[in-house]
């Protein structure tokens, strides 16, 4: 169904014929290294049922200071098939603890090798989400087909810093008459545990010349958000039990989507689709009256109506030409309307962004070249720009734009020069920009206009191969005035891979940023920017019993 930006369909395999089991080492620079183990267990459970299983671990202490992370992951996977019903079984348990240096660099030391890897014990973010999925497809006969996905989700977090000097009032803690100007130092960790549920039921109907699919989304979410403070320096609050609880709210919503999309192909050359979906959000949020602390409940309902249509008209067989109208829309964010831990806040109107597309396009492919081309025209509502927060760490500002343009042309092209040699090429030149009001055409900040990627793969036999990867990120306006003096520059990127390949034993290594070039990837305008890393070397071997 339409979705607002884009879509990715991921399939993971279950099942396979043949047993295996595999190990994973790897390290590399910033002390960097990963595990992981996988099984399969192939026909050993019968001709029907599948099993497969990975664990994984991986650690770095990070380009910058104070930026360690250790990730353990998790992944279940159990399918049973019959020939006409198929049904997986997936589970996949994540836990991530990093530190996280929410500063930036400011002025010149971003150009210094040294000092752009400066940072403070800013954040600890812990985080554990699990998530259970039960796909089912059933062939009814040879033109009909249900499919549904059934998943629970669920995740439990805190990020954590330090605090000096800040006041009773601001953290719920003038409990008695006159202690609202006190200070304390602390510890504040921000927790959320959220749960969602839902559905995803379709069918497909395949007729003559039409393909018909009808289908939607059933999720209930709920989020519980809350604050917590500890360590008190102040000596007033040595009998304040802890950890404090010093604001609370619950965060809920119930999404209902259905949608029909039809194929009708009038001949071998022409086939045109239509799709209309309707989106329903009804969102409530429940604040617990804690001191200063209201007690808001609020209420919003959005209603969507997408539709989308459009062609593809295949010229020859080595020709084609597509082409698409469609709108989508998508809800604001809760920090939009809500400052749950700002006690003087009253909820804010936040308007929906709406996206109404237009695109066109070329395919060609001949023995050793095919071609991509697509021009789009992306006219934006109420788009919502993101500045971080330079006084409260872990937070965004949120602006919106009552009209903005997005518009450009898109390549992907692939060139097979012989047998070993492979050529890709994607690459996107666009013109992002405000659209009326004192801002008229100004551009967009944070986006650059081109992107580019350029790879190059050589491989004998598949059991050595060398890749490169030549990226190119344009200049970025860090403001909506467009200054140049702050502007983020342009920038390339050299990456080389190798693998190598003896029987059972696969050993691969890379180097990302080859020339060593110093980078910037993102800035804000009040004048913080955070550096790319520097040259790194990974390696990783791989060996399947």
């Amino acid at each position: 169904a339409a979705a607002f930006g884009g879509s990715i369909n991921v399939h993971t395999k279950i099942k396979s014929n043949n047993p295996s089991l595999e190990a994973n080492i790897g390290t590399g620079s910033f002390n960097s290294s990963k595990i992981s183990m996988q099984y399969n267990a192939g026909n050993n459970w019968g001709n029907n049922t599948g099993i497969n299983m990975r664990i994984s671990q991986i650690t770095s202490s990070g380009y910058r200071k104070y930026h360690n992370s250790i990730q353990n992951a998790l992944s279940i996977g159990i399918e049973h098939s019959t020939k006409n019903l198929t049904n997986q079984f997936r589970a996949l348990i994540g836990h991530v603890n990093s530190d996280l240096t929410w500063d930036g660099i400011y002025g010149d030391n971003i150009y210094d090798r040294e000092l752009r890897r400066d940072g403070y014990k800013g954040f600890t973010d812990d985080f554990l989400q699990q998530i259970y999925s039960i796909n089912s497809r059933y062939t009814i006969d040879e033109q009909s087909v249900i499919q549904n996905t059934f998943y629970y989700v669920k995740g439990s977090g805190y990020y954590e810093t330090e605090k000096s000097g800040k006041t009773f009032y601001s953290y719920n803690l003038d409990f008695i008459d006159g202690w609202a100007d006190n200070t304390t130092d602390l510890l504040r960790r921000k927790w959320i545990v959220n749960n969602y549920i839902g559905l995803s039921p379709s069918y497909t109907l395949l007729l003559n010349r039409f393909r018909i699919d009808i289908g939607g989304e059933f999720r209930i979410y709920s989020g519980d958000h809350f604050g917590e403070v500890s360590q008190f320096s102040n000596p007033l609050l040595a009998l304040v039990s802890t950890p404090y609880t010093y604001y609370k709210y619950l965060g809920k919503k119930q999404s209902t989507t259905t949608y029909i999309h039809s194929t009708y192909s009038a001949n071998e050359y022409v086939h045109i689709f239509a799709e209309l979906q309707y989106v329903n959000h009804d969102w409530k949020m429940e604040q617990d009256k804690i001191g200063h602390a209201q007690g808001h409940i609020i209420n919003a309902n959005w209603n969507f109506l997408n539709p989308r249509i459009g062609f593809n008209y295949q010229c020859t067989n080595n020709h084609s030409i597509f082409g698409k109208v469609g709108t989508s829309q998508k809800e604001p964010k809760d920090d939009q309307i809500i400052d749950a831990d700002e006690w003087a806040f009253n909820p804010k109107g936040a308007y929906p962004e709406k996206i109404i597309d237009y695109e066109l396009g070329l395919h060609s492919s001949f023995k050793n070249f095919n071609t991509l081309i697509n021009i789009y025209l992306i006219q934006m509502e109420n788009e919502v720009l993101e500045n971080i927060d330079f006084e409260e760490e872990g937070q965004y500002i949120y602006e919106q734009v009552d009209q903005t343009t997005h518009q450009g042309i898109e390549f992907d092209i692939h060139y097979t020069i012989n047998e070993k040699i492979n050529l890709n090429w994607n690459a996107a030149l666009s013109h992002n920009y405000f659209n009326g009001g004192t801002l008229n055409n100004k551009h967009l900040p944070k986006q650059p206009n081109q992107l580019s990627n350029l790879s190059i793969e050589y491989c004998s036999q598949c059991e050595f191969s060398i890749h490169s990867t030549f990226k190119y990120v344009g200049k970025q306006y860090v403001d909506n005035a467009n200054t140049e003096a702050s502007a983020v520059d342009n920038y390339y990127l050299v990456n080389l891979g190798i693998k190598y390949s003896i029987g059972s034993l696969t050993l691969s290594g890379k180097i990302n940023n080859l020339l060593d070039t110093l980078y910037i990837t993102h800035g804000e305008s009040w004048g913080a920017y955070w550096p790319g890393a520097t040259r790194s070397i990974y390696m990783e071997m791989k060996y399947q019993f």
